[in-house]
């Protein structure tokens, strides 16, 4: 189980009222010790990433194309595999650690560090939590997974996420994000290793958005094709 770092005591006059109310709770995204069994799902994200990452190239580059558009004109580059770069399926792991600490917290009524979960997002964690913590029949790793991206990083209807206008905090991404860009002190890292976690962030979610889609289509049984394939990809882009 994690534990929340000690309290830091400051000089006169320091302030740190941005990030005083997440400081205490950097070790919700630290990796999980040997013998924690969200080791268990850590080693399944590291594998199922790496497996993704080796089937992209054989995705026509039609579809790693939409999958970059950002509304901006035709992307230039086509969605590519990084699969040399070990940092990028490490923060898949950690943002999975810590959504399920989120809500283990939520399941033991501590209400200190609380998010909104939608009912989709409760029922891929308690899918989650079977795997983990190997329980009666565990869900199969890649739907798992593929779940959690769909209704985590691209949830479908906005108006469920009314309470984001008056905490932005409050979405669980968001809240992943500035949590690895703090240091135990309170300060951010430095602004270029910031927008390397943030681009490994937006990283993660085109890549979980992209199997999502095309996972979907396999488990309809329906051909993976461009004029069926493209549409998923706009609902959850």
């Amino acid at each position: 189980m994690w534990k929340p770092i000690p309290r830091v005591q400051y000089r006169d006059l320091e302030s740190l009222k941005d990030t005083e109310p997440l400081l205490y709770y950097t070790g919700l995204v630290e990796m999980p010790a040997t013998s924690d069994p969200l080791r268990i799902l850590v080693a399944c994200a590291l594998e199922e990433f790496q497996k993704d990452q080796k089937d992209l190239y054989k995705i026509p580059e039609v579809y790693r194309l939409r999958i970059m558009d950002e509304g901006m004109g035709p992307p230039r580059m086509p969605f590519k595999s990084l699969q040399a770069n070990q940092e990028y399926p490490k923060t898949w792991a950690r943002y999975l650690v810590f959504l399920c600490r989120l809500y283990e917290l939520e399941i033991m009524n501590d209400n200190r560090y609380r998010v909104e979960f939608t009912r989709e997002q409760r029922q891929c964690l308690d899918a989650a939590r079977k795997y983990y913590h190997q329980e009666g029949t565990r869900p199969a790793a890649d739907r798992m997974l593929t779940d959690i991206g769909r209704w985590f990083l691209s949830p479908p209807d906005i108006n469920t996420f009314s309470h984001l206008a008056e905490d932005s905090f409050r979405d669980p991404t968001v809240r992943f994000a500035a949590l690895i860009n703090l240091k135990p002190d309170g300060s951010f890292v430095t602004p270029d290793i910031v927008l390397h976690r943030l681009a490994q962030c937006k990283y993660m979610i085109r890549h979980h958005t992209f199997w999502w889609a095309r996972f979907h289509q396999k488990r309809k049984s329906k051909p993976v094709d461009l004029y069926v394939f493209i549409p998923y990809l706009d609902t959850c882009h």
